[in-house]
């Protein structure tokens, strides 16, 4: 099974981001890796997405600076990615 790697760009989604992620995390396909990026949420969506941090299939990345430009954040993670199949 090859690998299936899934970015998550969040920003200030504490109203859904639970939601998100249970669903991530009950796919049938189990060969995923979650990449989580927080922008710098003022709201709780990085307290929440703490209380996934036992799950190996995650990896979080805390963009510090508020760049407010979810591609370019998304590309930053990139280099953190066991396979990249881009359509």
């Amino acid at each position: 099974m090859e690998k299936v790697s899934i970015i998550v760009p969040v920003y200030n989604a504490s109203d859904y981001v639970s939601e998100c992620m249970e669903s991530l995390l009950r796919q049938s396909y189990q060969n995923i890796e979650i990449l989580l990026i927080d922008d710098h949420s003022s709201d709780n969506s990085l307290q929440i997405l703490n209380k996934y941090n036992h799950n190996k299939k995650l990896r979080f990345f805390v963009i510090k600076k508020i760049w407010g430009r979810g591609p370019q954040e998304m590309l930053v993670c990139v280099k953190h990615l066991d396979h990249l199949f881009a359509l």
